[in-house]
């Protein structure tokens, strides 16, 4: 049902794009981190997002992502999301919707790493609380939750401190958990460019996937071009 409405929230989004706000990114990394865990094997990964908002309160994006989910074998991760936004007063607003993560199949069972899950959120000018629940968390019969919360003030007119503080939670299971951080600065440029320097730092057990083989902390770099 979750693959099925962010199918076709994918479809809108193309369909709508002409007569709404179409915004898209692309990304440059030095490796690609979800959740605090690697998906590029600790290499430079890339990603290319669209989003589309409408005034309803409706949204939709899609993001392609250059990963390695299984050693020497780099393929691309799409990942389609949707939902719905509404004011709960001038400084707040909540949110509710779903994504779907797929991906494109390089070799025989990478598939197997499909999985949806639905969220939903608050939303202030300077920060975000958002709780995601998926039914089979990258393909595995777990179960998980996952809350995350983001923050972001300004220090200069072009430079801003971010924060990330994200926990994730296998149901049913008290010692399957792990906490990611993220801890950086961002340069934004008047040609649309931004520069991001960060700190990350992960645990290491937890639901798959886990950085059994990887750094758990490190220093990150990255760019992207918002248009």
């Amino acid at each position: 049902m979750l693959r099925a409405l962010v199918g076709a929230a994918a479809l809108w989004l193309c369909a709508a794009a002409s007569a709404q706000q179409l915004g898209g990114s692309i990304e440059l990394m030095s490796d690609y981190r979800f959740r605090g865990v690697s998906l590029s094997r600790e290499r430079p990964g890339a990603r290319l997002s669209l989003s589309l908002d409408d005034a309803s309160g409706a949204y939709a994006g899609l993001s392609l992502t250059s990963i390695e989910l299984q050693p020497g074998q780099r393929q691309a991760g799409l990942q389609g999301y949707a939902g719905f936004a509404r004011a709960l007063n001038d400084a707040l607003r909540w949110e509710a919707g779903g994504s779907y993560s797929h991906a494109v199949q390089a070799s025989p069972g990478v598939d197997r790493y499909n999985h949806g899950e639905a969220f939903a959120g608050l939303l202030a000018p300077s920060w975000s609380l958002r709780l995601y629940f998926s039914p089979e968390y990258f393909g595995w019969r777990e179960r998980t939750l996952y809350a995350e919360l983001d923050a972001h003030t300004p220090l200069l007119p072009s430079l801003e401190l971010i924060g990330h503080l994200g926990l994730l939670q296998q149901l049913g299971r008290d010692d399957a958990r792990r906490v990611d951080s993220r801890l950086g600065v961002v340069l934004h440029t008047e040609t649309g460019l931004a520069w991001q320097l960060a700190w990350l730092a992960t645990g290491k057990s937890g639901p798959f996937p886990a950085p059994y083989d990887q750094r758990r902390s490190l220093v990150w770099l990255g760019a992207s071009y918002s248009f």
